[in-house]
């Protein structure tokens, strides 16, 4: 069975499509958390850094989990005087935009030919992944299984990196551990071939590489 992998960055949402271990379609939407906050400031009429506070701090995309009373406060642009406004709005903005995400999601899979094979759903990652609601809401669109990544496997993480924030950065430290560490104690490492990264059709040249040996320097010796 097949997964997709959403992370959520601040631009752009990677998608990756894996089945049966290997990755077999990647793409990337021009979409990401900065355009929740940017809808925010237009909808709500504030500056950027003060509704990025707003979206951590009251954010939800599920406006019925909202109380209509709700009311938060605001500056204004200047930061001479504060507004009240809904926190039932606050999640409406958000939630135009995240079902924009998830319709961009889930045509990118179709289109490549694999919306039959991810029986095992949607994986998010990245800081947008905590956003309330964001799996009630996509279980509701998607009509298939939805969850947050959270880093597993690695020992001493500290409390602030067990989030889906980082849950990508953590794996590939996970992979490159596992491709040092031999399997059997008697030569190379091979750890990684518990995961087939081969990405049929697409030539990751001396890109993988790079990336790999980029990654060891982040390995403790």
């Amino acid at each position: 069975q097949g997964v997709i992998l959403a992370d959520i960055g601040g631009g752009t949402t990677e998608i990756a499509v894996f089945v049966e271990g290997s990755i077999f379609h990647t793409t990337v939407i021009p979409v990401g958390g900065y355009h929740l906050t940017h809808d925010l400031v237009a909808g709500l009429r504030g500056p950027f850094s003060h509704v990025e506070e707003l979206k951590l701090q009251y954010g939800s995309c599920m406006p019925s989990q909202i109380d209509a009373e709700e009311i938060v406060e605001m500056e204004t642009f200047g930061g001479q005087r504060t507004k009240e406004v809904s926190r039932r709005r606050i999640a409406e903005i958000l939630q135009a935009r995240i079902e924009e995400i998830l319709e961009m999601i889930y045509i990118d899979v179709k289109r490549a030919g694999f919306d039959d094979m991810v029986a095992a759903g949607l994986v998010f990652t990245g800081g947008t992944a905590q956003l309330p609601g964001l799996i009630e809401l996509s279980e509701m669109v998607l009509r298939m299984p939805v969850r947050k990544g959270m880093p597993n496997g690695m020992q001493g993480l500290s409390d602030s990196l067990n989030s889906p924030a980082y849950a990508t950065s953590v794996g590939l430290l996970h992979w490159a551990a596992a491709e040092e560490k031999p399997d059997n104690g008697n030569g190379n490492g091979n750890g990684i071939g518990k995961l087939d990264l081969k990405m049929p059709g697409v030539n990751l040249g001396g890109f993988a590489g790079a990336a790999r040996k980029w990654i060891k320097t982040l390995i403790p010796k």
